[in-house]
């Protein structure tokens, strides 16, 4: 929780140092159980994200997105069938098995955390709204729920800064409504 609320601090030299300082604190994640690849990561105990994403609205406590993406190759032969047929029954690419499976690892990966952070956010000590997306691109452009509400977010916030210069110029913003 110390770490925690130092990131709540200005952003100055002393910030820094004390954030320097807990960290230092905290035990060293376990040593891996896996054989070392120089394709995983060298720590799966580790938990990382691909980006954080803060938001304005709404003011008291600002929604702030933690996003960790994949790209799934469905076009790889291990899932082309699957996904073919997936679309032939006339369903959602973007549900199909194969996303399902990395999004459902995605969330049992960071299922403990996200615990932890809604409870934070439920007693009122974070000073933001955070929620956790899991966006899943395929290869064929598809994408998950998540993805989709990603999109739509960041359209959002395009439309709400009226001066910006990516309005200018006779472009028009697009909104995000459904797959890529």
């Amino acid at each position: 929780m110390r770490f925690l609320d130092a990131h709540d601090l200005a952003v100055t030299r002393q910030r820094e140092d004390r954030l320097r300082a807990l960290a230092s604190d905290l035990p060293a994640p376990p040593p891996s159980s896996r054989p070392h690849s120089r394709y995983a990561s060298s720590n799966s105990a580790v938990l990382r994200f691909d980006l954080r994403v803060e938001g304005v609205r709404p003011r008291e406590a600002p929604r702030t997105l933690w996003l960790d993406h994949a790209l799934v190759h469905d076009t790889a032969s291990t899932y082309v069938d699957r996904c073919l047929a997936h679309v032939h029954r006339g369903l959602d690419p973007g549900d199909s098995k194969v996303v399902q499976r990395v999004e459902l690892a995605k969330r049992t990966r960071y299922g403990g955390l996200i615990d932890v952070v809604e409870r934070l956010a439920d007693e009122r000590k974070l000073s933001s709204s955070p929620e956790f997306l899991f966006p899943v691109f395929s290869s064929y452009g598809h994408c998950n729920k998540d993805a989709k509400a990603l999109m739509a977010w960041a359209a959002d916030r395009f439309l709400e800064v009226p001066d910006s210069s990516l309005h200018q110029g006779g472009s028009q913003p697009c909104h995000a409504q459904g797959a890529l």
